[in-house]
C-alpha cells in the first residue's frame, strides 16, 4: 500500500494518526501560509519544504522529487535560463528513485488489471476526440525533420483541430483515483512544492493548483499537434515511466526554432483566442524513458506531439500535470472562466513574444 511503501523513513516524522493522509486541494492551498516572492529568486527545494510547518502532513516523507536536482543551485539554473526562452528542459531521473519505482509498480498492477470490455475499459478509459479521430497512416518521425509529418497530418487530415486517442486512468464513483495518484496530486501541490516552481519556471501565482493526468498509450494511441493551451494550464510537467520502450510514440517538440523552416499557421475558425501560432517543420524526437521529465511553460507556440505508438510488449506509462488557475475546474459559464482565459490570453503572448527559438529542448544532468 501506500502508507506502508513510503511512510517508514526514519528521517522524518511520520504523519499523526490524527491527521488526514489526504487533504482537499483547496485545504492544502492554505496552509503554511507561503505568499510567492519575486519570481527572479531561486531556492533548492530542501530550503522551501523547511518553511513548512512540522506537523505539515507528507503523504511522501521525503517528497517525490529527486533532491539531487531539486537541491542543486547550479542545476536550477540552467534550468531557469532555459525556461526562461520558452525552451522544454528534459529532466532524467526526475523523481526520487524509490518514487519513481514505486508508482511504475502502480501502474504495471493497474494495466494488468485492465479490462477493455467493461465499458470504454477500466481502469484505463479508451478515449479519442478531434476530426478524423483515427490513427494517422504514415506518421513516423522523420530523422531529419521529426516534427514534419504531425504537421502535415495536423493540416491535412485534422483541419488544424487537435486530435488524439489514449487511454487514461480513471475513477469511478467516491473513490475516483485511488491513493497513489492522490497523493502524487496532494504531494505536487502542497505549497513549498508550489513555490519552488513559481521561483524556476515563471509560473504566475495564481496558476496556484496542480491538474493531473496519468495515460497507458498502447497501440495506435497518439497526441497530434497541440500546445497545451486551450485550457488555463502555465506549466507542463509529463513524466514518462517507460521501462521496455515501445516503438513509436516518441515526445515531439514542434516549437519554433527560429528559421526559415518555421510555419506560421493560420486558422480564423479555429475555436480558440489564437487564431495563428508558429511551428517548427524540423523540431525535436525525444525518446521517452524511465523517469524522465519533459518541462515546459505552456503558450501560444509551445506545440508538441506523440507518435503512434506501434504493437510491441513495451508500456508507455505517462504522468502528465499541470499547474493551473483555479479557474480551469469552474464550470464554462462561470465569470471566473473568462476572467481566467484573459489572464492566460495575455500571458501566452507575451511567452509568445519571448520564446521564438525554443529548439532544442535542453537536457540536463544531474549529479549522481
Amino acid at each position: 500500500s501506500l502508507s506502508s511503501t513510503l511512510l517508514q523513513d526514519t528521517h522524518h516524522r511520520p504523519m499523526p494518526h490524527s491527521m488526514p493522509r489526504l487533504l482537499p486541494l483547496a485545504t492544502l492551498l492554505l496552509v503554511g501560509g507561503l505568499s510567492s516572492a519575486k519570481k527572479s529568486t531561486l531556492h533548492v527545494l530542501e530550503e522551501l519544504e523547511a518553511s513548512l510547518p512540522p506537523d505539515y502532513p507528507r503523504v511522501f516523507p521525503r517528497g517525490v522529487l529527486n533532491p539531487a536536482w531539486a537541491n542543486d543551485m547550479k542545476f536550477l539554473r540552467s534550468m531557469h535560463k532555459a525556461l526562461k526562452k520558452g525552451r522544454p528542459v528534459v529532466v532524467p531521473s526526475f523523481l526520487a528513485p524509490p518514487v519513481a519505482d514505486a508508482l511504475a509498480k502502480q501502474m504495471r498492477q493497474l494495466a494488468d488489471r485492465q479490462d477493455d470490455d467493461d465499458g470504454s475499459g477500466y481502469p484505463f478509459e479508451k478515449m479519442s476526440g478531434g476530426p478524423y479521430s483515427k490513427q494517422p497512416k504514415r506518421w513516423k518521425p522523420e530523422a531529419s525533420k521529426p516534427c514534419a509529418g504531425a504537421v502535415a497530418d495536423f493540416l491535412e487530415h485534422r483541419n488544424t483541430r487537435f486530435a488524439f486517442r489514449g487511454h487514461i486512468l480513471i475513477g469511478r464513483e467516491k473513490a475516483k483515483h485511488n491513493a497513489w495518484f492522490q497523493g502524487f496530486r496532494q504531494a505536487m501541490a502542497q505549497p513549498a512544492m508550489r513555490r519552488f516552481w513559481q521561483h524556476l519556471a515563471f509560473v504566475p501565482d495564481w496558476a496556484s493548483e496542480y491538474d493531473s493526468s496519468w495515460s497507458w498509450l498502447r497501440p495506435g494511441d497518439f497526441y497530434g499537434l497541440h500546445a497545451d493551451d486551450s485550457s488555463m494550464r502555465y506549466l507542463s510537467l509529463t513524466v514518462h515511466l517507460v521501462q521496455d520502450s515501445p516503438a513509436g510514440g516518441e515526445l515531439l517538440w514542434c516549437g519554433p526554432d527560429g528559421t526559415s523552416e518555421d510555419m506560421l499557421i493560420e486558422s480564423p475558425d479555429r475555436a480558440h483566442f489564437f487564431k495563428s501560432f508558429n511551428v517548427s517543420k524540423n523540431g525535436s524526437k525525444l525518446v521517452p524513458g524511465f523517469n524522465t521529465a519533459v518541462v515546459f511553460p505552456v503558450f501560444r507556440n509551445s506545440y508538441h506531439a506523440v507518435a503512434p505508438v506501434e504493437q510491441s510488449a513495451g508500456r508507455r506509462f505517462t504522468l502528465q500535470g499541470w499547474y493551473v488557475d483555479p479557474c480551469h475546474f469552474q464550470p464554462p459559464n462561470s465569470p471566473c472562466v473568462s476572467q481566467g482565459m484573459d489572464r492566460l490570453h495575455r500571458w501566452s503572448q507575451s511567452w509568445a513574444d519571448r520564446g521564438t527559438r525554443t529548439q532544442p529542448p535542453t537536457r540536463l544532468e544531474s549529479k549522481p
